[in-house]
């Protein structure tokens, strides 16, 4: 079996059309040359797994058929955010969170970043995963 080299940012695109393949539309904007050129190999594969992971969160329970991705450079950060306009629906408390939000918020912070997750108003959901251009020491 052949080896694969890891995702980084170039296979943002082809992520985004097989979400769309499944239903979800998924627009991106923002600076993906300029993220690409100014981030190492590890930032770009936690950039493209928070990513995945935080569209597949959109798929499975959001209850839209409509996301945004935004890839900018801001003073010194790469950020990433990926936000829907679901379910206005409060969230069921029976349902337990599974590891996928906490599986971004350590890549985040493995690399000297943060994750930022809110449940804006009237209803959606935002990710926001800010990781440094360089670690700070």
């Amino acid at each position: 079996m052949p080896l694969t080299p890891e995702p980084d940012l170039s296979r943002l695109p082809a992520l985004i059309d097989s979400y769309s393949a499944q239903g979800l539309h998924v627009e991106l904007v923002g600076q993906l040359a300029p993220v690409t050129e100014a981030t190492t190999a590890a930032t770009q594969l936690a950039l493209y797994r928070i990513c995945q992971e935080a569209l597949t969160n959109v798929l499975r329970h959001s209850q839209t058929l409509s996301a945004t991705v935004r890839l900018d450079l801001d003073d010194g950060d790469a950020v990433l955010t990926v936000t829907d306009e679901g379910s206005t629906e409060p969230l069921d408390p029976a349902i337990v969170p599974g590891g996928g939000l906490l599986g971004m918020r350590e890549r985040a912070e493995l690399l000297g970043g943060s994750l930022r997750v809110e449940r804006p108003s009237p209803g959606g959901f935002l990710v926001e995963a800010r990781l440094p251009l360089r670690r700070s020491r």
